[in-house]
């Protein structure tokens, strides 16, 4: 313990920065967790969107959206979600996958789809830059 003490007081800014990220990594899991939003990967999201089980939400603003997006996608940027929230209760009893470019986004718009009451709502995981490094094929018009 004394050698471990010793190695902090002679590096304490390599320490301070490994404690930093430290606390943002529990921060960030605690987040997550607390949403209550699953987060699932792209090849889950796919098979989903191919058995029809599932409805895609891409949150990305309209631009990145018309740069390309993942094909059957309900466009309902970030910026609009809370005022158009309602364009989504046909799919109340649906599995929603809210995506964005690489998760971050996507993951406060699913919780709150969450607590509005829709029943089965996920974070595509990495986003569509996931999706993309995955080799799959966007819709680009």
């Amino acid at each position: 313990m004394q050698t471990f003490l010793d190695f902090a007081a002679r590096n304490w800014l390599l320490f301070a920065a490994f404690l930093a990220i430290l606390v943002a990594l529990l921060v960030t899991e605690f987040l997550r967790l607390s949403r209550g939003v699953k987060a699932i990967g792209v090849q889950d999201a796919l098979r989903r969107l191919n058995d029809e089980t599932a409805v895609l939400v891409d949150v990305r603003d309209p631009g990145e959206f018309r740069n390309g997006h993942i094909s059957g996608a309900r466009h309902l940027p970030a910026g609009e979600f809370d005022r158009r929230i309602g364009e989504l209760d046909k799919y109340r009893d649906r599995e929603l996958i809210v995506c964005c470019q690489h998760g971050n986004r996507s993951a406060p718009l699913a919780a709150k789809l969450k607590k509005a009451g829709f029943t089965s709502v996920m974070n595509l995981a990495g986003g569509v830059a996931a999706w993309t490094g995955a080799g799959l094929p966007l819709v680009r018009k």
